[in-house]
């Protein structure tokens, strides 16, 4: 290697540190949206600020109820695990009651992904109170309006959408086909009757019928 083409390599690598560096510190200074989110619930919760949730069955509108009751002094703990179906899960944000004890509230932000099935059920299983609600809806939340809330279960006041059970039959009843798929689809674009060049409007239309 020449002293020309060394020294141009060595500049190209301190620039590829310094570029890593900047962005280091920059990834380091921001706060993610989820993130921003949580901590906004948890601040309003732990304030006693009385947040009501606007439940969305799917469809419609189920009902709107306040997510902790007037004058019940919580904790608030972000990423605390629970326990449900034998495994440990790591909810958002975990609401306890300061005097007894009890949880609360279990609460999912939506972020990049919403919750997955399995956590979905285990939460049930468990008889765990939990809501799931979008990051930018916390955030862009005007003071005094209703929180959507797109999912939940152990709400007692409003029915939980059960929408697993409406695809059970569904995909019991679906079977895979035994035949080939040759023999599904034996008709091939060699077979097609195509009409001639200078062929008159009449005999496409004829063809088409």
């Amino acid at each position: 290697m020449s002293k020309k083409q060394y020294s141009r390599s060595r500049a190209v690598r301190n620039a590829r540190k310094r570029s890593g560096k900047r962005r280091q510190t920059k990834s380091r200074g921001l706060v993610s949206i989820h993130r921003m989110a949580i901590n906004l619930l948890r601040e309003q919760l732990q304030t006693g600020h009385i947040l009501y949730g606007w439940f969305h069955g799917g469809v419609t509108w189920r009902g709107a109820i306040p997510l902790i009751q007037k004058g019940v002094h919580v904790t608030v703990r972000a990423e605390a695990p629970l326990k449900a179906a034998g495994r440990r899960y790591i909810p958002d944000l975990v609401v306890h009651c300061a005097i007894s004890g009890r949880l609360l509230l279990a609460i999912e932000v939506w972020h990049t992904h919403a919750v997955s099935t399995i956590k979905r059920l285990a939460y049930q299983s468990a008889g765990i109170p939990w809501i799931e609600v979008r990051a930018w809806a916390v955030i862009y939340r005007r003071p005094g309006h209703r929180l959507p809330v797109l999912d939940w279960g152990g709400i007692g006041a409003i029915e939980t959408p059960n929408q697993l059970r409406l695809f059970e039959s569904t995909h019991s009843a679906i079977k895979p086909p035994r035949k080939r798929a040759n023999e599904l689809f034996s008709l091939r674009s060699s077979d097609w009757r195509l009409p001639e060049a200078r062929a008159p409007f009449g005999a496409l239309a004829g063809l088409i019928q």
